[in-house]
């Protein structure tokens, strides 16, 4: 026997109205607004983080990563973050301090 939607939800429209109730992810949204080359046309964003067509826009969050990563995105998304605080830094003349171990 049909556990879910069950037997009450019959028409594509019930059907439509269950999913965007019940439907849900454990993962994490990511590649959603993509970093790439000038030549792909489903890369929102040019290699620094820029949306393409619009000014003073940077995306640096899971959307811009090309690709899902292996692991979770936590750590992935604070290096998107420090990187692209790097490079405002540098688009207005300021000098990035190095790295400390």
């Amino acid at each position: 026997e049909e556990v879910h939607p069950g037997p009450a939800v019959r028409t594509d429209a019930e059907v439509d109205v269950y999913v965007r109730k019940f439907a849900n992810t454990v993962y994490h949204p990511a590649c959603t607004c993509r970093a790439g080359p000038a030549d792909d046309k489903l890369a929102a964003l040019d290699s620094e983080m820029r949306v393409r067509g619009v000014r003073n826009l940077r995306v640096a969050d899971a959307s811009a990563m090309p690709a899902h990563v292996g692991c979770n995105t936590n750590a992935t998304c604070v290096a998107l973050g420090e990187k692209a605080a790097e490079l405002i830094v540098r688009a207005h003349g300021g000098e990035v301090a190095a790295a400390k171990a």
